[in-house]
């Protein structure tokens, strides 16, 4: 049965038989025809349009970027510089190696001045500054000036060095320990530095994709509507049933819909990219990324990764720890020395006075305390080493998974083109069919929704291509 507008049993709400049919549309509808048609032909033209804007996209791809152009190694660059979240990470690892180069000291002799002024009536403390002046004279010794001695002033000043030699290891142990510390700091910025990078990169991802999307969803709009609009022109005709011409106004709300969710999408997706670039980026200054240009990554495993060098830095600081907590079981020793100066300013004479001591510490009980520290070091450090472990397994699996997702993006995206490619020639049958009279309206509107989709799956597919390829290398800590 023939579905064509000129084989259609129904005009204007009369049954009419077949040969009077043949004349009546021929009187009646064939001038419209010639306008019907060229509706139709709109319509396959802006469908074909899909097919102009991958050239010309390509075709962009392909020039050279302008000045102002946004490509991914570019905004990745600007957020090395600038991003706030690289910025916390670096200033995060510069403290921790702080952190770990006050470690190394802990050997250094400790040298320090003191200097002070005092006026006083206190016979205790008047006796000690006159003794400590060597200015003391027999009539100081007098009872009267003993017990009710006159205010007099005193200047001192001097240096102390202190060199710690034992303190639960604490001094020998420092060099290695702080080294720990430091490359654990190091590594814990590389590692943040590379999780930002890869937001950054999926922010980029995202813009590019839903720009791409509201461009083909623009022209899936004008489709649908000019669609939407001969539908209803031959509905007033008596050509469709109301029910096409219903299907055929839905898919241009979908289609609208469609349009406007993406919109959103990219306005949200040119903010957060404008925040992380330091200035505004349009949809039309970025630059696709060429999936076919990403190298295949240097490494393969995830020995180098910073998370897993972060927790062995750890663990062997911790082993430290427990050793040191072990060795303050034992007595701690130190030395001192000190120079001092006294000035009386009534007589200008000036005094010095040195020290040199030795002192040995060494707790007889303490309710076990520090043997129960001990232990507890010990299980710390094994659980950092079971932790670091228990890291690494979780790591290369997380790797390989990655590596399998680049693997079979390229071959998704390879289906997605291939779906996209027999969509549009499925939609170019269908309005051959249609043009034969041998396909009803609803399935030409269902085969350009088809296409749109397709189109969209496509999209969807060359992002996660770029995206999969740097989340191999953000898992093998490669991503730098």
């Amino acid at each position: 049965m023939r579905h064509g507008p000129d084989r259609f049993q129904v005009a204007r709400g009369r049954q009419i038989p077949g040969a009077a049919a043949d004349r009546f549309f021929r009187a009646a509808i064939l001038p419209s025809r010639a306008e019907i048609w060229r509706s139709v032909l709109r319509a396959q033209i802006a469908a074909a349009g899909f097919a102009w804007a991958g050239i010309t996209a390509l075709a962009a791809i392909a020039a050279p970027a302008a000045a102002q152009t946004w490509t991914l190694d570019r905004v990745l660059e600007a957020a090395r510089r600038q991003e706030p979240g690289v910025l916390a990470a670096r200033a995060a690892g510069e403290a921790g190696r702080a952190e770990g180069a006050g470690s190394v000291g802990a050997l250094s002799p400790r040298l320090s001045a003191h200097g002070g002024f005092l006026r006083t009536d206190d016979p205790a403390m008047l006796f000690s500054e006159k003794l400590q002046q060597g200015r003391f004279a027999t009539e100081d010794f007098a009872i009267d000036r003993l017990n009710y001695p006159s205010a007099a002033s005193a200047f001192s000043w001097g240096l102390t060095l202190e060199q710690p030699l034992w303190n639960g290891g604490q001094e020998w142990t420092g060099p290695a320990h702080g080294g720990h510390l430091r490359s654990a700091a190091t590594a814990g910025e590389q590692a943040r530095v590379a999780d930002r990078l890869l937001y950054v990169v999926q922010a980029y991802v995202a813009a590019v994709s839903a720009h791409r999307a509201v461009t083909a969803d623009s022209i899936a709009l004008t489709a649908a509507e000019e669609n939407a609009h001969a539908a209803a022109a031959r509905y007033r005709m008596g050509q469709v049933s109301e029910l096409d011409s219903l299907r055929a106004t839905a898919r241009r709300a979908e289609a609208q819909a469609s349009l406007l969710d993406w919109r959103k999408e990219l306005a949200v997706a040119l903010t957060r990219l404008s925040q992380i670039a330091g200035s505004a980026v349009a949809g039309t200054d970025l630059a696709e990324p060429d999936a076919g240009a990403l190298s295949e990554p240097a490494g393969a495993g995830t020995a180098g990764h910073p998370d897993a060098r972060q927790a062995e830095e750890r663990a062997a600081a911790a082993e430290i720890d427990s050793r040191r907590a072990t060795y303050r079981l034992l007595p701690s020793l130190n030395t001192r020395a000190a120079l001092d100066y006294y000035h009386d300013p009534g007589s200008g004479a000036t005094e010095h006075r040195w020290a040199v001591g030795v002192a040995v510490d060494l707790p007889i009980w303490d309710g076990t305390r520090r043997l129960q520290d001990s232990r507890s070091a010990r299980a710390r450090a094994r659980q950092a080493h079971a932790e670091a472990e228990a890291l690494k397994h979780e790591l290369d699996t997380q790797a390989e998974a990655a590596r399998r997702e680049r693997e079979i993006s390229a071959e998704k995206r390879d289906a997605a083109r291939t779906r996209r490619q027999a969509a549009e020639a499925a939609l170019a049958l269908a309005q051959q069919r249609y043009r034969a009279g041998l396909l009803p309206w609803s399935e030409l509107v269902s085969a350009e929704a088809d296409a749109a989709r397709a189109r969209q799956e496509e999209v969807g597919a060359e992002a996660g291509v770029v995206v999969a390829y740097y989340r191999h290398l953000h898992a093998i800590g490669e991503l730098k």
